[in-house]
Protein backbone atom coordinates (compact mmCIF):
# COMPACT_ATOMS: atom_id res chain seq x y z
CA UNK A 1 0.00 0.00 0.00
CA UNK A 2 3.09 2.35 0.99
CA UNK A 3 4.48 2.00 -2.65
CA UNK A 4 1.01 2.53 -4.47
CA UNK A 5 0.57 5.36 -2.21
CA UNK A 6 4.16 7.17 -2.78
CA UNK A 7 3.85 6.35 -7.11
CA UNK A 8 0.56 7.73 -7.13
CA UNK A 9 1.91 10.69 -4.91
CA UNK A 10 4.51 11.52 -6.42
CA UNK A 11 4.80 9.88 -10.03
CA UNK A 12 2.46 11.92 -11.99
CA UNK A 13 2.31 8.81 -14.65
CA UNK A 14 1.07 6.33 -12.50
CA UNK A 15 -2.24 4.65 -13.86
CA UNK A 16 -4.97 2.92 -12.36
CA UNK A 17 -3.95 -0.03 -13.87
CA UNK A 18 -0.26 -0.15 -12.09
CA UNK A 19 -1.73 0.59 -8.82
CA UNK A 20 -4.26 -2.33 -8.78
CA UNK A 21 -1.28 -4.62 -10.48
CA UNK A 22 1.31 -3.69 -7.84
CA UNK A 23 -1.46 -4.50 -4.98
CA UNK A 24 -2.40 -7.82 -6.79
CA UNK A 25 1.03 -8.91 -7.39
CA UNK A 26 2.14 -7.66 -3.44
CA UNK A 27 0.50 -11.30 -1.95
CA UNK A 28 1.87 -13.97 -4.32
CA UNK A 29 5.26 -12.36 -4.06
CA UNK A 30 5.03 -12.14 -0.10
CA UNK A 31 3.72 -16.04 -0.07
CA UNK A 32 6.43 -17.23 -2.11
CA UNK A 33 8.95 -15.41 -0.01
CA UNK A 34 7.36 -16.92 3.43
CA UNK A 35 7.16 -20.18 2.27
CA UNK A 36 9.97 -20.67 0.01
CA UNK A 37 12.34 -21.89 2.66
CA UNK A 38 9.93 -24.30 3.06
CA UNK A 39 9.73 -25.33 -0.22
CA UNK A 40 13.39 -25.94 -0.97
CA UNK A 41 14.09 -27.29 2.64
CA UNK A 42 16.04 -24.53 3.96
CA UNK A 43 18.12 -23.68 0.58
CA UNK A 44 16.46 -20.01 0.70
CA UNK A 45 16.66 -18.02 4.31
CA UNK A 46 13.76 -17.66 6.06
CA UNK A 47 13.13 -13.58 6.19
CA UNK A 48 11.63 -11.74 8.92
CA UNK A 49 8.20 -9.76 8.38
CA UNK A 50 9.48 -6.47 7.58
CA UNK A 51 12.54 -7.78 5.52
CA UNK A 52 9.89 -9.74 3.66
CA UNK A 53 7.82 -6.30 2.92
CA UNK A 54 10.86 -4.69 1.96
CA UNK A 55 11.62 -6.91 -1.06
CA UNK A 56 8.26 -6.96 -1.75
CA UNK A 57 7.86 -2.60 -1.93
CA UNK A 58 11.23 -3.32 -3.81
CA UNK A 59 9.83 -5.99 -6.46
Amino acid sequence: MLAIFLLGMFWKRTTAGAALAGALLTIPVSAVLKFLPVWTNGVFPDYPFLDRMTITFLS
